[in-house]
């Protein structure tokens, strides 16, 4: 101490490596200063700045994050009703399609649709957020295409080339466009094997799914996007059961896992028995 002030050795300082945070630097003591972790003034204040710069750089990266969620959000609001009126339209062309009654056997049993609920589409954001994928209000309609969604379940498995068949009528007549080649999930090799006899993409599955994926578009250059998926009865009740328990976050119980597996075997079993139900009815009719 001289006059009562406290004196800052001047001596070369040893620099801390990695430089440590404010929070981290021991109190300094007016009357000792440890001569073996001596932190020079400068070094203080280098410190200091580095750590408040770095705060600053982070705040304004998640600010960003936060801004480009919001403005995704706020583009799919501005979509909603161009979103619900094509999904509309998707719906009732094949639910009411003549194709589809003849006969007086409908090959559409019953449909679903929605739109994506602006909770969960906030989530599915978050999550594509963390995987490293940008989403903002330009790259929302590329990057999440099932903000409209129509599902389609019929009874049988051979309905199934009736339903492909009325939505390429669609596409064909430049009605609708594609937007990739539909894709046909599936764990079953039998089923692989039954859809590779149509334009399919076709797509093992490790969680036991199954459905045929169709993207629609009205126009080439719209944003405006329905995903139509079409399973059969006994495929929905699986996809149902998967949904409440293992989405979007899959179960970590080990014996939920193995079950869901043993269901999709099951309800695989139930869509072949009732084709074989077909077939049998269909030949009995015809002798009688």
């Amino acid at each position: 101490m001289r006059d009562g002030k406290p004196i800052f050795v001047r001596q070369r300082a040893r620099v801390l490596n990695p430089p440590v945070a404010v929070a981290d630097v021991p109190e300094i003591q007016e009357d000792v200063v440890p001569k073996t972790e001596v932190i020079a003034e400068t070094d203080l204040q280098t410190s200091m700045s580095e750590a408040s710069n770095g705060s600053a750089g982070g705040l304004t990266e998640s600010s960003a994050v936060a801004s480009n969620v919001e403005e995704a959000l706020a583009a799919f609001d501005e979509k909603s009703y161009e979103l619900d009126l094509f999904m509309t339209n998707v719906q009732s062309y094949i639910s009411n399609h003549p194709y589809l009654r003849k006969d007086g056997h409908p090959k559409v049993h019953s449909y679903r649709s929605r739109l994506k609920n602006r909770d969960h589409l906030r989530d599915k954001i978050d999550r594509k957020i963390a995987e490293g994928r940008t989403i903002n209000n330009s790259t929302i309609f590329s990057e999440i295409t099932d903000l409209a969604g129509v599902r389609i379940l019929h009874l049988f498995q051979e309905d199934f080339e009736a339903i492909d068949h009325v939505i390429r009528l669609r596409v064909d007549s430049q009605d609708w466009v594609l937007a990739e080649q539909p894709k046909a999930y599936t764990w079953d090799p039998e089923a692989a094997e039954f859809f590779k006899h149509y334009d399919l993409n076709v797509s093992t599955k490790d969680t036991s799914y199954t459905s045929v994926h169709y993207l629609l578009r009205p126009r080439p250059d719209s944003p405006v996007c329905c995903e139509v998926q079409v399973r059969t009865l006994f495929e929905e009740i699986w996809g149902e059961v998967d949904h409440r328990i293992n989405y979007p976050m899959p179960s970590d119980s080990v014996a939920c896992r193995e079950q869901l597996k043993v269901l999709s075997k099951i309800t695989g079993a139930g869509s072949r028995l009732l084709d074989s139900l077909q077939r049998v009815h269909r030949d009995h009719t015809k002798k009688v």
